[in-house]
């Protein structure tokens, strides 16, 4: 099966070299892909047991090294690949595992749209798949008010819009391509066990580094109920992953029995750690 950097070079041109301008819609595609990804291998680790569920910290990490994996199979220098990644142009700053997460969520709400949007465009005349993106791009061209003679090339729709180029390799019919390639790592990705810069106790590590097929929420218990005086920094943390992981169950309500997603949700009510005590008022002084 194709690579993702055969289907990049196919969209874009085999001898086409790296233009800057297609530097958001290059990361757009790379981002979408590494999602793809790691949502086959969550629907992977959720119809197995034996299998542990990523926690959320893992969940970005995995997904920031799928991305710079997905990048690698590209025809793209190293320096290229590097500027894929950048947050902006001007800082040079990489996008990092939160920022990327947020970005590829973005990414796939603005490709709901734009299936909307050539939907009716395809339904139009019995255009095809490429007469009705081409003709989406001259509109575009024409609401832009660009004084030219020349029409618009794709180039230009993919720079104006930057999931245009994602959504060409992707969908098809203004829905995802049902015949795409499996979505599959490049090469295996490290998870790590602690999230990074946590600051857990030995007791609370060591837990964590035996726990087997136990569920993820057994890691966030053994590291709550070491210390019951646990900082608020800590505590914050631990109520914001359980709520990430209730977000993730609800991506799963039609591949995971009832029954199971249930099970995961009180699991994660018992994580949850103790209320904060009440404010103890001073006595006044008479």
């Amino acid at each position: 099966m194709a690579t993702f950097g055969e289907r990049l070079s196919s969209v874009l041109g085999t001898n086409a070299g790296y233009d800057p301008s297609l530097r958001r819609s290059i990361q757009n595609a790379v981002l979408f892909e590494a999602k793809r990804i790691i949502d086959h291998m969550e629907a992977q680790r959720a119809a197995d047991d034996s299998l542990e569920h990523l926690r959320a910290f893992q969940r970005k990490h995995v997904f920031w090294e799928l991305a710079k994996q997905v990048l690698d199979t590209t025809h793209l220098q190293p320096e290229e690949r590097a500027q894929v990644l950048w947050r902006k142009m001007t800082t040079k700053e990489p996008l990092g595992p939160e920022t990327a997460w947020k970005r590829v969520r973005t990414i796939e709400k603005e490709l709901e749209s734009l299936a909307d949007a050539i939907r009716p465009l395809l339904q139009a005349g019995g255009r095809s798949e490429e007469q009705a993106v081409d003709e989406y791009i001259a509109q575009a061209f024409e609401a832009s008010n660009k004084a030219s003679h020349r029409a618009p090339t794709r180039v230009w729709g993919y720079t104006h819009n930057h999931c245009l180029l994602c959504y060409v390799m992707y969908f098809k019919n203004a829905r995802m391509d049902p015949d795409l390639p499996p979505a599959t790592a490049p090469r295996d990705v490290d998870i790590p066990r602690e999230r990074p810069g946590y600051r857990a106790s030995a007791a609370a590590a060591a837990a964590a580094a035996a726990a087997t097929d136990q569920d993820v929420v057994a890691d966030m218990e053994a590291i709550v109920s070491q210390d019951a005086n646990a900082s608020v920094e800590e505590r914050r943390a631990v109520l914001k992953e359980v709520r990430e992981h209730l977000e993730i169950l609800k991506e799963f309500q039609d591949l995971v029995p009832e029954e199971e997603l249930n099970k995961r949700k009180r699991e994660l009510f018992l994580a949850l750690p103790d209320a904060p005590p009440p404010a103890v008022r001073k006595p006044r002084l008479e």
